[in-house]
């Protein structure tokens, strides 16, 4: 998924739904059972970054990263992500 089609999905749902605006933001993570997460932040890292030897940036544009926390037994959410999260609208 490209940072365009992203920001279309998510500017989609809020034309339809305005109130979904001031919604939370969670990921869901299917490693070996589904988890949620919790979006820490989003960060640009440009291509010529030396920080990583390999770090899947492609075509020399820089990569958007969305990082990612794992809920805590002491949140209110819900650690497992509900199967809903991978069917989409």
């Amino acid at each position: 998924m490209t940072l365009s089609d992203l920001i279309e999905q998510l500017q989609d749902l809020v034309e339809e739904f305005s109130e979904l605006a001031e919604a939370d933001v969670m990921v869901a993570t299917q490693p070996s059972y589904p988890l949620s997460a919790v979006i820490d932040c989003i960060s640009l890292v440009d291509s010529d970054s030396d920080e990583d030897d390999d770090d899947g940036i492609s075509g020399g544009l820089p990569t958007v990263w969305i990082a990612t926390s794992e809920v805590g037994s002491s949140s209110s959410v819900s650690p497992y992500a509900p199967r809903a999260a991978w069917e989409g609208r």
